[in-house]
């Protein structure tokens, strides 16, 4: 295929913003300026645009507090560019590494959730330089991890006010604008290396795609992208208007009638979605595997209680699913099984035991008593939390070696009046986790490991407060 000219990559990206209609005449627009090609060719194309438009042009440069010396190298060349463009520069200081040890989320997490803060708190249009490559990474990190419409629909070309101009080319095709326009751009070190699952997407599989199946295939994935989209906008719409009858909704309480089993799969679990959103004001975390056992949960027995994100707990009762939020006096059956899904806090135990995955780990992996990192990739279903039963066993040996729990506890010394009391995570008979205590070897962080399991367990005071 011929490669486009500065000009043509220029006319491709005005025409899908004419398209969607995402610079109307007069707007006022920050454009998020990390310093690195992508963010630098959106910059000089909507600067392009600034006086045919009428626009209000800023740039917004968010330093993280991390990479040191290079993050400082980023920050100066983002204002020497604006003030070569004219563009008046606003520069926000985070420490994202305090901020994601006080919220407990990773790095990756705690940068994003603030850049995102500081992009919705501004009154206007921020512009994102996500080209379709990202797109095409994000379909299948999504996918490989399992996912619906909505992970593969991810990097829509505008989300409220935020808006993704570059989505119509290729991080190639950027970095040919930008040398024929002569405009340097920083180089992020981290992109360079493999550790990253996004990163070995992008510099081998993506690659290997595209020679030895189809050149074309981050095109098409991005297409695929763009119909999975529309797709997602009809169901919602559809979904919103058959909610009235299937959902009643009181406070922070949202019943689900079993009636909507007789709905087409599909659109069962797009309204079970939108009532956990009217239940906790948000649906950003929310994923199919909750979705799909709220479904199991609508169709289950009654009494069956499930643990969700945001706070939330869902409960069968006669006719239907009640979800409100989690009250501290609640209790657990004995030796009720308790999924514990990524993203969610349960009390259990005497423990109050949250979840969360991530790609992104030091090395060495920090351990204690009460938290835990355990290989994801090794896990292959959801882990519930329980209580011991007859032929549990515990992986003790790095060569696989087994031990039936009992033997564990007589050899810890645990007396068998308190036995029964301590929490387990587990995966049918397999212990991974006698909590507060052994973790097993079999899903321990190793050089291979991609995904980490974070399980960290708080002790409660003894009133259970």
């Amino acid at each position: 295929m011929k490669k486009k000219t500065a000009e043509e990559i220029r006319q491709t990206v005005f025409h899908y913003m004419d398209e969607i209609g995402m610079l109307p005449e007069g707007s006022r627009v920050q454009v998020a300026l990390s310093g690195g090609a992508d963010s630098v060719c959106l910059l000089k194309l909507i600067c392009l645009l600034r006086e045919e438009r009428s626009l209000t042009l800023e740039a917004v440069h968010v330093h993280h507090g991390i990479r040191g010396a290079e993050a400082e190298r980023d920050a100066a060349f983002c204002g020497q560019l604006c003030g070569e463009l004219q563009v008046p520069l606003r520069i926000v200081y985070r420490n994202i590494p305090e901020e994601a040890a006080q919220k407990r989320e990773t790095l990756e997490e705690a940068g994003r959730n603030a850049r995102r803060e500081i992009f919705l708190a501004y009154d206007g249009i921020t512009a994102l330089a996500h080209h379709r490559d990202d797109v095409a990474e994000t379909v299948l990190l999504n996918a490989a991890r399992g996912t619906g419409i909505r992970g593969l629909a991810s990097l829509r070309p505008v989300t409220g006010s935020l808006i993704r101009p570059l989505l119509a080319v290729s991080r190639d095709e950027i970095r040919t604008y930008l040398r024929e326009e002569h405009q340097t751009w920083c180089e992020d070190s981290t992109n360079a290396g493999t550790e990253a699952v996004r990163n070995r997407l992008r510099l081998h599989l993506i690659p290997a795609m595209e020679e030895e199946i189809n050149a074309g295939s981050s095109r098409h994935l991005a297409a695929l992208s763009a119909r999975a989209g529309e797709i997602r906008d009809f169901l919602e719409a559809e979904a919103g208007k058959r909610a009235e009858i299937y959902l009643n909704i009181s406070g922070e309480t949202v019943s689900v009638s079993e009636d909507l089993l007789g709905e087409m799969p599909v659109m069962a679990a797009e309204i079970l979605r939108l009532a956990v959103e009217k239940a906790s004001g948000t649906g950003k975390d929310l994923e199919e595997i909750h979705v799909k056992l709220l479904r199991e949960l609508l169709s289950g027995a009654g009494g069956r209680k499930l643990d969700l994100p945001y706070g939330l707990r869902a409960e069968r009762q006669t006719g239907c699913v009640v979800i409100c939020p989690r009250k501290n006096e609640d209790v657990r059956v004995e030796n009720e099984e308790i999924p514990l899904i990524p993203g969610s806090r349960i009390r259990y135990g005497g423990y109050l035991i949250s979840a969360e995955v991530t790609e992104l780990f030091p090395d060495p992996v920090p351990e204690n008593k009460y938290t835990k990192w355990l290989d994801y990739d090794k896990i292959n279903t959801i882990p519930v939390l329980r209580h011991r039963r007859s032929g549990d066993l515990l992986v003790y040996g790095k060569d696989g070696e087994k031990k039936k729990l009992r033997r564990f506890f007589i050899d810890e010394k645990i007396s068998a009046e308190i036995r029964d009391e301590v929490p387990l995570l587990a995966v049918g008979e397999q212990i991974l986790w006698v909590i507060g205590m052994r973790l097993a070897e079999m899903c321990r962080i190793t050089s291979e490991t991609r995904r980490a399991l974070i399980i960290r367990a708080e002790k409660l005071p003894d009133d259970g407060a």
